[in-house]
């Protein structure tokens, strides 16, 4: 009697996916938890796949029906068959699952290349934008500093100029110094005490010289240098003697003349010092503009060179990101192709090897 209901509920159940849904709750009631051979074990319409007796395995023939086979053509649920139908499932399917394997880990592979590769063309791209970005600065700032370079070696040149003429005025004023102090000298030593005698060389006569013997004029005169051989006492302008009031009005305009030519040396070497310090100025500017302008050129150069570098660098990333992502498309494809026979393979393993208890 049992066994008949089993078998009415087996049969309602493959018609009606609402009763089949429960036949192991039932079968669990009246004492049969384990599906028998050939009959419905599983499908979209049951839900939780059912159990099947020892022995047999729990195979899927369509979307909707799985059933329990027997192994071999026994026709019985049996362990010690379903062991020997597990090998010969291996032997038959079991390259199949083995290539599946390959073809997955080779897909994981393809699509890991093809993701590594895509990120290196990502930082390649970004890599060569910045040093885009880098150089167009530098040209910028090289052509700036190249003409920040050129106007302060124009003002150098200038300031250089303005500092060799101011010199040279400062040098001649220097000259024309030495050449009135001995006038003025000459004249207030004839009025010295000290550097004059009553009875000293007269007006005309030599006081001074290589060829002579040194001797100081008198009162009045002055011993004025001719040459190095010979120097002579001459008396105030328009006087043919020694006179003490006239040697004054000499010493007086010798004296203003020589004043005038020292305030003139001053003021022209006090501008002399100070062209020379603009010049000095203007020519270390000169030397940081142009070193500045070098440096510029130079690390243009420098990432110009770079940006060849990423350029070709980024062409090549391009190419292995087509060339893996052309490769991860196929192993996809083939991993694609071959996933339902390759689960179908997998799926009857597991079962048999279930079956039979391993």
């Amino acid at each position: 009697v049992v066994a008949m209901v089993a078998a009415i509920l087996t049969c309602i159940s493959w018609h009606s996916p609402g009763l089949h849904s429960n036949a192991k709750a039932i079968n669990s009631a009246i004492g049969l938890d384990l599906i028998g051979a050939f009959d419905k074990c599983g499908g979209e319409d049951v839900g939780e796949e059912l159990p099947c007796t020892k022995g047999c395995a729990c195979i899927p023939k369509s979307q909707f029906f799985h059933q329990c086979m027997p192994p071999g053509s026994g026709g019985k649920c049996n362990v010690a068959e379903a062991k020997k139908e597990y090998h010969t499932k291996q032997a038959q399917m079991g390259h199949i699952v083995t290539h599946g394997q390959a073809v997955t880990k080779a897909k994981k592979q393809a699509v890991k290349a093809r993701n590594n590769a895509a990120k290196e063309l990502k930082d390649a791209k970004n890599h060569e934008a910045a040093l885009e970005k880098q150089t167009k600065e530098l040209e910028s700032e090289k052509k700036m500093t190249a003409g920040l370079a050129e106007e302060q070696a124009k003002n150098a040149k200038q300031a250089k100029a303005k500092h060799m003429a101011a010199a040279k005025r400062a040098k001649e004023a220097v000259t024309e110094v030495e050449r009135k102090k001995p006038g003025h000298e000459e004249w207030m030593n004839a009025l010295d005490p000290d550097k004059t005698s009553a009875d000293g060389a007269k007006p005309w006569n030599p006081c001074a010289g290589e060829q002579h013997k040194t001797k100081p004029c008198q009162p009045g005169c002055a011993c004025k240098f001719k040459d190095k051989y010979f120097s002579e006492c001459e008396p105030p302008k328009k006087s043919v003697k020694c006179d003490i009031d006239g040697a004054k009005k000499m010493a007086a305009k010798a004296g203003g003349v020589y004043k005038k030519a020292v305030a003139k040396r001053d003021r022209l070497t006090s501008l002399a010092k100070a062209a020379n310090e603009k010049f000095q100025k203007a020519h270390q500017q000169s030397q940081a503009a142009k070193l500045k302008a070098a440096k510029t050129a130079s690390d243009l150069e420098e990432a110009t060179n770079k940006l060849k570098q990423a350029r070709k660098a980024r062409a090549e990333a391009e190419k292995r990101a087509a060339s893996t992502a052309e490769a991860a498309k196929k192993a996809i494809a083939a991993h694609k192709k071959l996933s339902p026979e390759v689960k179908k393979a997998t799926t009857v393993l597991n079962r048999w090897k279930q079956a039979a208890g391993f």
